[in-house]
């Protein structure tokens, strides 16, 4: 009997992408632990993207614009000073 390789997985972290509707894809990301609960918490949005490669393009944009943003929690005062 033949044993079939599983399928490796995505890195952690990468974040899901879900067809909604024809032309309309749903973005998932891990944006970190709540610090009370110790919940994971995750922060989702619809896109329009064409096809699948699409969606995930936008995904890695969004999460390159969720890394560079200021962290939740943080004073306006530490948005605007440079190091």
């Amino acid at each position: 009997m033949e044993t079939q390789a599983r399928p490796s997985r995505r890195p952690k972290g990468t974040g899901t992408v879900r067809q909604r509707a024809p032309g309309k894809w749903q973005l998932r990301v891990f944006v970190g632990v709540d610090p009370i609960t110790g919940n994971p918490r995750q922060m989702s949005k619809t896109v329009d993207a064409r096809n699948q490669t699409e969606a995930q393009r936008k995904l890695r944009a969004w999460q390159k614009e969720l890394d560079e943003a200021p962290a939740e929690g943080s004073s306006p005062n530490e948005w605007c000073t440079s190091p």
